[in-house]
């Protein structure tokens, strides 16, 4: 049988940044300690690379025992500057899952991002909801709570309402939100699977995919396939959807679209015989220590949290 563990990172940075232009909310460790995660897995696990998790879901391969997966979303700078170095330096495999329509626009920004940006540097005391209380911006914390608040809030939107919120929300509180330039670029990408990173699909424009239609999921799905083919000539078969969101329809689109997995945040480890390869589980790394990501990955505990834990039905 083989068993995968996958872990999900998105930004690292270092504890004091402070960053006004990128949400906190993302940083799932700091270099330091993101070198001490991959430490622990190159001495305790079995770091394994995208062509083998295909090559066991397609059953060509068994994993060896302890196998873990390690998976980026959303092509941050900060990969090619903390991330990359740490993981050739250790030997671990690793996947990147780019929402293409990012790449090389640089005036482009993440909808969560905006959120921080306008939260983070307004003068305005206390920020009104449609629902629900209003939130106090007086300090650091405050405008912590408030980003993450806001940011839940607007996923439950659908995309067009999405950005017309941020919109209101930047010109309510008196914030003109600054690009970004915080994706890396086809140039980049390029390079970084020449030198051997996996890069993978997480759609064109980082929609969570059940709140589309059809058109929209297509668009999404294979016209993210279409660019990693177009500029790197190949896309890796896996795909992340964003936030984890996905329904009946964005499983098959995958399908459809030549992905042969498809990751959610849902906790747990996969037993890959057994498993959806639409529906694998991820642990989204959050802070946490060395001695943290042991325990989660630790045989007993991984099945505590894999029962727990339910997949969405599709």
């Amino acid at each position: 049988m083989s068993t995968l563990r996958v872990l999900g990172y998105h930004r690292l940075e270092e504890p004091r940044a402070r960053r006004l232009d990128l949400a906190p909310d993302l940083v799932s460790a700091s270099p330091a300690v993101f070198a001490q995660h991959m430490r622990l897995l190159a001495e305790r696990f079995h770091p394994v690379g995208a062509d083998e998790v295909l090559a066991a879901l397609q059953r060509r391969h068994t994993l060896p025992p302890r196998a873990v997966l390690v998976t980026f979303d959303d092509a941050y700078i900060d990969f090619v500057e903390f991330a990359w170095p740490i993981l050739r330096a250790e030997r671990i495999p690793a996947t990147l899952f780019v929402p293409t329509a990012f790449v090389d626009r640089p005036a482009a920004i993440f909808w969560w991002d905006a959120v921080w940006q306008v939260v983070s540097r307004t003068n305005v005391a206390v920020v009104p909801r449609a629902a629900g209380r209003p939130l106090a911006l007086r300090s650091w914390p405050d405008r912590l709570v408030a980003a993450r608040i806001l940011a839940e809030d607007f996923k439950r939107l659908p995309p067009p309402q999405r950005a017309t919120a941020c919109s209101h929300l930047a010109e309510r509180l008196g914030v003109r939100v600054e690009p970004t330039r915080a994706v890396l670029g086809w140039a980049a990408l390029r390079q970084l699977q020449a030198d051997g990173l996996a890069i993978a699909g997480h759609g064109r424009c980082h929609e969570l995919l059940d709140q589309l239609g059809a058109g929209a999921v297509h668009h999404e799905v294979a016209g993210c396939r279409d660019d990693l083919v177009r500029e790197l000539g190949r896309c890796t078969a896996l795909f992340a959807y964003p936030n984890g969101n996905v329904n009946g329809l964005a499983a098959s689109s995958l399908q459809a679209a030549g992905f042969e997995a498809g990751f959610t945040v849902v906790h747990g480890h996969n037993v890959l015989e057994r498993a959806d390869p639409r529906l694998l589980r991820r642990d989204q790394v959050a802070g946490w220590r060395r001695l943290g990501l042991a325990v989660r990955l630790s045989g007993p505990v991984a099945a505590l949290r894999t029962r727990r834990h339910r997949l969405p039905r599709v």
